[in-house]
């Protein structure tokens, strides 16, 4: 998401249509306000997109202090794109060296280019950077107050609009397919922009694709009604549910912010009031595989991130509504800004492991790296924090423990044998153990580390931080330790990925031998991991549902802690079934490398041991 638009969406803003000689846009529409904000390119009806009609000749206030108008960038041209942008928005981000790439290519053919950024909560600070970062050298527009988005009818911040010398609109839309909301393809199958600009270069009255929907931070442009008498204001409730939903990740402090940009004041989240709206509504955001709990029933997991029904009823009505501020006396305080302290406190030890080079662009790409634990003595874990050594080039990571005497697997096989120690996710990377349970590193053990790495625009290193904190020995040496937590997992046969003739399932278990105290479960899968859930089967026979993720997303690695350990009889088992569906043709994200692996379903169980000190 960037300032003045949402994130993603299946918003249809308005058209631009031409009415007495001057191009106007419509008011922006929702006419399927129910549905799933499109995530992929797909072409769009070019006629309701004013595709075809004349563009005004608008006035550009230049970032670099100039004017100008579209007139006088296209004036003995063969054309010319108007690319928006963001500095902030993460599929910009991705965009941004394509972006640069191609104003430089076709230059060469005569295509003027005029870069638009509509989001109106970004810095000059911000802008700048994204200038000197990817070399853009072409006019840059700072569209603050919408004027050139409005007068386009965008509907997303990565949305093209190529003209021709008449200033008629020949093709808006995506550059090209292969970014999506959560899908990124090795490379394009569609390069929309390009072949627009060759039928154009060419002559041709027409490309052969004229419009496409372009995946993004949706763009809040229309007018919202205003809010009922008594509805919630920001100052009175929102800003609450923000923070208890949203701030944790979306915080000031790029160093240890787990996502792009803060959303913890009224400016920040007004101008991204649509995007917020299209996550929240379609079950994205907050993350959270887990099923929806009813207003008022108490979560069995301490790590529950879900919104509540009655705060997600209030949060979209207020997004809806020309979202009133209310009595700055109500209002939060604002976050102390963050620094590069760690969540969990000052590390113990801190370990980097060994890295992968990322290129500038292109598919998810895997490896397994290595940590090695240095202590020449045992000590007991009580908190990890897992942390990308540059923010924004690890996608997740699964971290197992290689103890000595364990044998090191081949680098194509997953893990098996192993304990797993944690993963890291976006917002899910820190890892503390209850009061009295702690878990027993030994001395020469290594960490192996299955790291998704995600090209984010230019060469980079992807690698992980591990930030450990100890039980202190003469503690250890006094009782403090009474658990100490192993984990028991259990890896199903994999498979090469579902080939498109229906989804495959995959099932695992995890068995209990003696009589323990379980406290979290996590399922892990892959790209093409839909749906997993988790159940009890009891000595007895009976079953008990555990876990229903009907919704999962592999780029959220979640661990369920129970809010209680739960206690769990000798020769239960816990049992995964994990549904698999093919991606539709080019979407499959990871790039195979050394350990990649298959889409097997991993699931892990958490139990407490007592420890029996001699």
């Amino acid at each position: 998401m960037t300032g003045g638009l949402t994130r993603m969406g299946a918003i249809a803003l308005a058209a631009i249509v031409a009415m007495g000689g001057v191009a106007r846009p419509l008011a922006a529409q929702d006419p399927r306000p129910d549905d799933e904000m499109p995530r992929t390119a797909h072409v769009d009806d070019a006629a309701s997109l004013g595709v075809g009609r004349p563009v005004p000749d608008l006035e550009l206030a230049l970032f670099s202090g100039d004017k100008s108008t579209i007139s006088a960038q296209i004036k003995d041209r063969k054309g010319l794109v108007i690319a928006l942008t963001g500095a902030t928005c993460p599929m910009c981000v991705k965009y941004s060296p394509r972006l640069a790439a191609l104003e430089k290519e076709f230059a060469a053919k005569g295509i003027a280019w005029v870069f638009v950024n509509p989001a109106e909560a970004e810095t000059r600070g911000e802008i700048g950077d994204q200038i000197r970062k990817y070399r853009i050298e072409r006019p840059y527009v700072a569209d603050r107050d919408h004027r050139i988005a409005r007068a386009l009818g965008a509907r997303t911040t990565t949305e093209v609009f190529l003209l021709d010398p008449s200033r008629t609109m020949y093709y808006r839309g995506a550059v090209d397919d292969q970014y999506g909301i959560g899908v990124t393809r090795d490379a394009p199958g569609s390069e929309y922009l390009r072949d627009a600009v060759e039928a154009l270069v060419s002559g041709a009255p027409r490309p052969r694709v004229r419009a496409t929907w372009s995946p993004g931070c949706l763009l809040d442009l229309g007018a919202a009604p205003a809010a009922e008498a008594g509805a919630p204001t920001y100052n009175g409730r929102i800003a609450w549910i923000m923070a208890e939903n949203c701030v944790t990740c979306h915080r000031p402090g790029a160093a240890a912010n787990a996502a792009p940009f803060a959303l913890d004041s009224y400016e920040a989240v007004n101008a991204r009031a649509k995007m917020i709206e299209a996550v929240v509504r379609d079950g994205l955001m907050p993350p959270w595989h887990g099923a929806a709990r009813a207003e008022g029933e108490a979560s069995p997991w301490v790590t529950d991130r879900s919104i509540s029904p009655g705060d997600r009823d209030a949060l979209l009505a207020w997004l809806r509504s020309d979202r009133p501020r209310g009595e700055a006396s109500l209002c939060l305080p604002v976050p102390a800004r963050l620094s590069n302290t760690w969540n969990i406190g000052e590390p113990d030890l801190l370990l980097l492991s060994t890295g992968m080079r990322l290129p500038v662009q292109g598919g998810l790409r895997h490896a397994r790296v290595m940590a090695a634990f240095s202590p020449s003595e045992e000590r007991w874990l009580s908190a990890i924090e897992f942390r990308p050594m540059e923010a924004g080039t690890v996608h997740h990571a699964v971290v197992w423990v290689l103890a000595p005497g364990n044998t090191l697997p081949a680098t194509d096989q997953i893990p098996e044998g192993l304990e797993l120690l944690g993963t890291y996710s976006p917002g899910d990377n820190v890892l503390r153990y209850p009061s009295g349970a702690a878990r027993r590193v030994r001395p020469g053990s290594i960490f192996l580390i299955d790291l998704y790495g995600v090209p984010m625009g230019k060469e980079a290193i992807s690698s992980l931080r591990l930030a450990m904190r100890f039980v202190p020995r003469e503690q250890v040496e006094q009782g403090a330790v009474k658990w100490g937590v192993r984990s028991l997992v259990s890896i199903a046969p994999g498979f090469d990925g579902p080939t498109g003739d229906g989804p495959v399932t995959a099932m695992c278990e995890v068995g209990v031998p003696s009589a323990s105290r379980v406290l979290a479960i996590q399922p892990i899968m892959r790209a093409s991991g839909r749906s997993v859930g988790v159940e009890l089967r009891l000595p007895d026979g009976t079953t008990r549902p555990v876990l229903a993720a009907d919704r999962f997303d592999f780029r959220w690695q979640i661990r369920y802690e129970y809010a209680e350990p739960v206690s769990i009889a000798a020769g239960s088992r816990f049992a995964a079934t994990g549904r698999y569906e093919a991606a539709a043709a080019g979407e499959r994200r990871l790039v195979r490398g050394p350990g990649a692996g298959d889409d097997s379903l991993i699931l892990s169980v958490e139990v407490l041991e007592p420890v029996v000190r001699p």
